[in-house]
């Protein structure tokens, strides 16, 4: 089973959490973390969306 935990083996993935480790969640406009928050389906993927355009930006700068 393949592991995407950053490793020697997987310096990207390394960088990548490097980078997203420096941003605060506010940054990445996805406040899952809140504690009682109920989320619709589609708040939740627009949440994950938005995580996910912010990956794409910290990656290919």
């Amino acid at each position: 089973m393949p592991s995407f935990l950053p490793t020697t083996k997987h310096p990207v993935f390394a960088e990548a959490r490097q980078v997203l480790a420096s941003h605060f969640m506010d940054d990445l406009d996805v406040q899952l973390r809140k504690i009682n928050q109920h989320y619709t389906a589609l708040q939740f993927q627009d949440a994950l969306l938005s995580f996910r355009c912010h990956i794409s930006r910290v990656l290919s700068h």
